[in-house]
C-alpha cells in the first residue's frame, strides 16, 4: 500500500486577547464588552465552519483534514477583567482555552481575591482548557517583565488579537498598550473593542513603512437590524485571516493573482499525489560521488539502488527532542511532535531526496549522452567503406539524442526541478520548528515567502498550517531548567547533525568540483597533445616522403580532436549545473556559523541557573528565544542561498 507524504493539517484558528483589568473598567458595561467579544468570535467561527464545509466538499482532494470540526482556540492569561469575561464568551462560542500564565499558578493566584479568585479557579480547571502553560521567569511577584513574556507568548499562539482597550498609552511594560504595540509591529491583525462597545480594526496604509505608525484604527459595523453587516466586521476579519489560514485556491490574497493561486493549488495537489519511496535506481549522483570522492569510494562503494533510509530516520531522529517534550509536557505532547511534526518533516525529506537524485541523475545523463552522441558520430570516420556500419552508428547517435530529448521533456513536464526545491523547502522549514515549540512557543508565522519556485505559496501555507495546529503542552511549567533542556536538545538533535552534514558536504562537493575541473582540463590538454602529435607525424611523413602515414592517422586525430573537447565540455557542464563549488563554499560558511552557535548553546545550557539584578531568572526566555532565532536565521539563510544556487539550474538537453 502506497503512503502519501501529505498529512492534511486540521483547520486551526487561534484568537488571543489582551485587555484591561477591573480597576480600568469601573463604570464600564462589561456585559456589552463580553457581548462584543462573543460577536467577534462568532464571526470567526462562522468563517471557519464555512471553510471546513468547502474543504469537505472537495472529497479526496481536500487540502485540510476532513470529518472534524475546525480547531478554535482562545489564548488567554485568565487575568481578572477582560481576560476573564472574554474566556467566558469563548466558551460560549465553543472555543478551547489555551491558558498562558505569567507566573507559576501558586504565585499568580496572588493577583486575585474574592470572586475574581473563584472565577480564575473555575476557568483554569474548566473542561474546555486544552493547554495550560505556566511561565517561571522571575522570583519577583508581579514583575512587569513576566506579564510581557506571557503577552508575547499569547501573540505567538494567535492568528488575531482581540484588545479591550481605552486607547490610552502608558500602562507600562506588559500592559495592554504594550502588547497591542507588539502585535501591530509583527503584523498580527488586531480587533479593538473600545470601552463604549465600538469595534475597530487596525488598518495599515498601502505604502506603509512602519507598521505601528503608518496606519489607523478603522471603525467597523457588526450588525445591521440583527444581521451581519455587509462590508462590516465579518468581511473585514475574513480579509485579514483568509490569506493566512485558507488553503491555496480558497482565497486570493492581495499579494497573489488568481493565476498564482491556481499554480499553488496544482502544486499542492502534486504533493498530495506523491508516494513515499524506500529508494530508487536514480544513482547518477551516487556514481559521481563514487568516481570523484575517494572517501566515499572506499567507505560505501557503489550501488545502483539508492537507499533513502526512511525507516532508519523514523527510528533514530529526534530522540532527545521527543524525550525533552515528554519531560516538559507529557508523553501526549511528545507524541504530537512525533506524529504531526517529525513525520511531516521526514515525509517531505523523503520525496525531496528522491527528486534530488532524479534531477541530478537526469542532468548528468544528458551531458554524458551528449558526449556519447558526438563520439558515435565521429566513429563514422573509421568506417568509410561500410554503409551498414554507418547506418548503425547513425541510429545509435539518434537514439542518444532521442534519449536526451525524452529525459529533458519528461523532467520538465514532471517538474522534477521545482518539486525538488519545493519539497526541500517544506522539510528544511519544518525540521528546526520543533525547538520553539518545546519552550511553549509557536513558530506560527514563518516568512510568507518560502522558496523561489512558482509553487512557493503552497509551501508557506502548508508549513504555517502544520505548525499552527500544534498546541502548547496540556500542562507545563517552563523555567530555566526547561529552557536549558531545549538548548541541549537543539545541540544534540539539530546543530550537531547539521554540523556533520555540512562538514561532509563541504569536503564532498569540493572534491567533486576539483576532480571534475581537473579531468576536464586533462581532456583539453589531451586535445593539444593529440594535435601536436599529429602535426609532428604529418610533418615527418612529408619529410620522408610517406604521405600515406599522415592519411592513415588523420581519422584518429580528427576523432580525438572532436571527442576530447566534447568530453571536457560535458564534465564542465556537469560541474556547472551541479554548482559543487558554490555548494562547498556555502556549507563552509554555514558550518562556521553552526560551530559558533554550538559553543554559545553549550555555555548557556551548562551554566548554573542564576538571577540577574532585576530578579529575572537566567537563562531567560528572551535569551533562549534569541539564540533559537539565530539558529533559525542561519538555517534560513542557508536554505535561501541553496535555493538561489539551484533555482536557475533547470534541466536542459546538455548540449
Amino acid at each position: 500500500m502506497t503512503e502519501s507524504p501529505y498529512i492534511a493539517p486540521r483547520l486551526t484558528i487561534r484568537v488571543g486577547i489582551t485587555g484591561h483589568r477591573p480597576n480600568n473598567l469601573e463604570g464600564v458595561d462589561t456585559d456589552l464588552l463580553r457581548q462584543r467579544i462573543g460577536e467577534v468570535l462568532g464571526c470567526i467561527k462562522a468563517m471557519g465552519l464555512r471553510l471546513q464545509e468547502e474543504n469537505n466538499a472537495l472529497g479526496e482532494g481536500a487540502p485540510l483534514e476532513k470529518g472534524v470540526e475546525p480547531s478554535l482556540r482562545f489564548v488567554t492569561a485568565l487575568a481578572a477583567g477582560s481576560d476573564s469575561f472574554g474566556a467566558r464568551a469563548a466558551i460560549g462560542e465553543g472555543y478551547a482555552l489555551n491558558v498562558i500564565l505569567p507566573f507559576r499558578e501558586d504565585v499568580y493566584r496572588n493577583d486575585f481575591e474574592g470572586e475574581a479568585l473563584a472565577e480564575f479557579e473555575r476557568l483554569l480547571h474548566h473542561e474546555r482548557v486544552s493547554s495550560h502553560v505556566e511561565l517561571h521567569v522571575t522570583e519577583r511577584p508581579q514583575a512587569p517583565a513576566a506579564y510581557r513574556s506571557a503577552g508575547h507568548l499569547i501573540l505567538a499562539h494567535s492568528d488575531l488579537l482581540i484588545a479591550v482597550w481605552n486607547e490610552q498609552p502608558g500602562d507600562g511594560i506588559g500592559g495592554t498598550a504594550d502588547i497591542i504595540h507588539e502585535a501591530r509591529r509583527t503584523g498580527l491583525p488586531v480587533v479593538l473593542i473600545a470601552l463604549d462597545g465600538r469595534v475597530k480594526l487596525w488598518s495599515m496604509a498601502a505604502d506603509d513603512f512602519d507598521p505601528v505608525a503608518d496606519g489607523c484604527w478603522q471603525p467597523v459595523d457588526i450588525l445591521d437590524d440583527g444581521n451581519l453587516c455587509p462590508g462590516g466586521l465579518a468581511s473585514q476579519i475574513e480579509a485579514r485571516l483568509l490569506p493566512l489560514i485558507a488553503p491555496p485556491g480558497a482565497a486570493v490574497s492581495a499579494s497573489q493573482t488568481a493565476e498564482q493561486e491556481q499554480v499553488s493549488r496544482r502544486c499542492l495537489q502534486q504533493f498530495r499525489a506523491e508516494t513515499l519511496r524506500p529508494g530508487s535506481h536514480a544513482c547518477g549522483y551516487n556514481l559521481l560521488r563514487f568516481l570523484f570522492t575517494a572517501k566515499d569510494r572506499h567507505k560505501v562503494g557503489f550501488s545502483r539502488f539508492v537507499d533513502y533510509r526512511l525507516a532508519e530516520e523514523r527510528r533514530d531522529q529526534w530522540q532527545t527532542i521527543a524525550q525533552t517534550a515528554a519531560d516538559i509536557g507529557d508523553e501526549a505532547f511528545a507524541e504530537t511532535i512525533r506524529e504531526r511534526l517529525k513525520e511531516r518533516w521526514l515525509r517531505a525529506d523523503n520525496v525531496a531526496l528522491h527528486y534530488s537524485h532524479v534531477f541530478r541523475t537526469a542532468f548528468i545523463a544528458n551531458f554524458v549522452l551528449a558526449a556519447l552522441a558526438v563520439l558515435i558520430g565521429l566513429l563514422i570516420l573509421f568506417f568509410d567503406s561500410s554503409l551498414a556500419a554507418k547506418a548503425i552508428l547513425v541510429i545509435l547517435e539518434l537514439m542518444c539524442i532521442g534519449a536526451i530529448l525524452f529525459v529533458t521533456a519528461r523532467g520538465q513536464h514532471r517538474e522534477w526541478h521545482n518539486r525538488w526545491l519545493d519539497y526541500r523547502n517544506v522539510a528544511e522549514v519544518l525540521r528546526p520548528a520543533c525547538l520553539p515549540i518545546l519552550m511553549g512557543s509557536s513558530p506560527a508565522r514563518p516568512g510568507l515567502s518560502v522558496g523561489v519556485t512558482p509553487g512557493q505559496e503552497w509551501v508557506a501555507w502548508y508549513v504555517r498550517s502544520s505548525l499552527r495546529e500544534i498546541e502548547a503542552p496540556a500542562h507545563a511549567v517552563i523555567g530555566p531548567e526547561q529552557l536549558q533542556a531545549v538548548l541541549a536538545a537543539a545541540v544534540t538533535d539539530e546543530i550537531e547533525g547539521q554540523i556533520d552534514y555540512h562538514r561532509k558536504n563541504e569536503m564532498r562537493a569540493h572534491d567533486i568540483d576539483h576532480r571534475l575541473e581537473w579531468m576536464a582540463l586533462c581532456m583539453l590538454w589531451a586535445v593539444v597533445a593529440s594535435g601536436a602529435v599529429f602535426l609532428l607525424v604529418y610533418g615527418g611523413a612529408l619529410v620522408v616522403g610517406c604521405p600515406e602515414i599522415a592519411k592513415a592517422i588523420k581519422p584518429l586525430a580528427t576523432f580525438l580532436g572532436g571527442v576530447l573537447p566534447v568530453a571536457g565540455a560535458a564534465l564542465y557542464g556537469i560541474r556547472a549545473t551541479g554548482d559543487f563549488r558554490a555548494s562547498s563554499h556555502q556549507s563552509a560558511r554555514t558550518l562556521a556559523e553552526l560551530e559558533r552557535l554550538k559553543h554559545q548553546f553549550e555555555v548557556k545550557r551548562t551554566a548554573a541557573p542564576a538571577t540577574d539584578p532585576d530578579g529575572m531568572l537566567q537563562p531567560s526566555r528572551s535569551q533562549v528565544r534569541s539564540m533559537l532565532t539565530q539558529l533559525g536565521r542561519v538555517m534560513t539563510d542557508d536554505l535561501k542561498v541553496w535555493g538561489m544556487i539551484f533555482s536557475e539550474r533547470e534541466l536542459g538537453p546538455g548540449f
